[in-house]
Order: structure tokens, then C-alpha cells, then sequence
């Protein structure tokens, strides 16, 4: 459990946050740190952190990859995918393990592969590719309406 946690970003995203967690500060981006546990953000202001979590993220590409457009890049988001995993046109032949970026990562790695191998092997059976892109939609539509702009669904 942290004291005190403070976040540098870019964008807005993580606004919210600090509303729901009254530890958690957010700050522009950090303009320098030095030895002593200082950081001093864009705006002037000046902390003091045990520890820096340098957060980059990701931007997807896969230049390898056909999917006749089933499967887009927007705004780094890759979709549409039926829980974070299989592209609904092109599943269960086609998935992605890992494009969740706010999550226990490692853990929902490992839970996504054995879902996948149960898909795989036959043991388990996905919906079908149109009741799967219902759960999309649904899905967006519900993260819309919490006004979570479609660049950040791929953080869930």
C-alpha cells in the first residue's frame, strides 16, 4: 500500500483516478529527477519518490499480419476483440495474448493463453462470431458511457 502515488502523462486519461483514490495525484509530464528522489513535473511542482515506474506503453503493429480488414489499429487500440482476445471473423484461428495494459499483466497472460489452448483443443467453444461482436459492442458502448474515449478501451 503506497502513501502516496503520483502520476506524470501526457493526456487526461487517468483524471478519474485521482477522484476514486484520494492517494493518487496526477501530473504533467515529468521534466527532470535527480539522485536525491526528486521529481519536478512540466508545471513546477516537486515530489519525492522511493520509487519511478517508467510506464512507455506500446504501439501495435503488425505489419506481418492479412486480416482483410477484420482486425484494425485505431488510436493503438486493436479490435474488435471478444474480451480482449480473438478477433470475431477470424476466430478461434486467429488471437492475441497481452494487448491489456491495466491489468495484473503476467497473471492475464497466462489465464488468456489457457483460454485460448481450451479453445484450441475443443474444450471450451466461443460464442458465435455474431453473438461474440454483440459482446463488443455492448462492451464499448459501456465504456463510452462512462466517458472513457475509444484511444483508452485498450487499457482494459
Amino acid at each position: 500500500m503506497a502513501k502516496e502515488v503520483h502520476i506524470a502523462a501526457k493526456s487526461n486519461t487517468y483524471e478519474k483516478l485521482s477522484s476514486w483514490h484520494s492517494n493518487i495525484q496526477i501530473h504533467p509530464t515529468i521534466d527532470r529527477a535527480y539522485k536525491d528522489g526528486s521529481v519536478v513535473f512540466q508545471d513546477g511542482k516537486v515530489v519525492y519518490a522511493d520509487a519511478i515506474v517508467h510506464c512507455t506503453g506500446y504501439n501495435y503493429r503488425f505489419p506481418f499480419l492479412e486480416t482483410n480488414g477484420y482486425v484494425t489499429i485505431e488510436d493503438n487500440r486493436v479490435g474488435p476483440l471478444y474480451k480482449h482476445v480473438f478477433p470475431p471473423a477470424l476466430a478461434p484461428g486467429l488471437s492475441f495474448i497481452g494487448l491489456l495494459s491495466m491489468a495484473l499483466q503476467f497473471f492475464m497472460f497466462e489465464l488468456q493463453s489457457k483460454w485460448v489452448a481450451s479453445v484450441l483443443s475443443g474444450r471450451v467453444k466461443l460464442p458465435s462470431k455474431d453473438k461474440m461482436m454483440e459482446d463488443v459492442i455492448a462492451f464499448d458502448t459501456k465504456i463510452l458511457n462512462l466517458w472513457i474515449f475509444p484511444r483508452d478501451l485498450r487499457i482494459f
